[in-house]
């Protein structure tokens, strides 16, 4: 089964740095190799466990609070109902964690699949925290 990805992984892959603009320092790349390697294990087993006849449907990932990870795996319209395995629950795990650990925080991950044929075509989201409004320490009077 053929699998493509549309996802926004790590697309930074080198930069420019001040103090040597001659050189490229290299950036994300073992990141970019951890996360695609996860993200393709982990849409290897949601196919596992969708029913036969689902020929689309979303894996949705919410982790509001950082400590609870929730987790739906479903399709509109289409009969019957998925499975989520134990192993799809540790991968799942596993994303978060090593987002988290490179520094990648989201709240909400989406990945929405369809199958065409022999093959299966992927694209997945995610939702970011609002960033924090930056205040002024306390013995700032400006």
């Amino acid at each position: 089964m053929l699998i493509k990805l549309k996802a926004p992984l790590a697309p930074c892959i080198g930069r420019r740095t001040a103090s040597q603009p001659n050189k490229i320092e290299r950036l994300n790349v073992d990141k970019f190799q951890q996360q695609a390697d996860v993200l393709t294990r982990l849409i290897s087993e949601m196919v596992l466990c969708i029913p036969k006849e689902w020929t689309k449907g979303s894996l949705t990932i919410d982790c509001v609070d950082g400590v609870h990870i929730t987790y739906k795996l479903k399709s509109e319209g289409e009969p019957g109902t998925a499975s989520i395995s134990e192993k799809l629950r540790d991968l799942i795990d596993e994303m978060y964690v090593r987002d988290m650990e490179s520094g990648n925080f989201w709240i909400k991950a989406k990945i929405s699949f369809q199958i065409n044929g022999d093959g299966l075509e992927c694209q997945s989201s995610f939702e970011y925290p609002p960033p924090k409004a930056r205040t002024k320490p306390f013995w700032k009077f400006w």
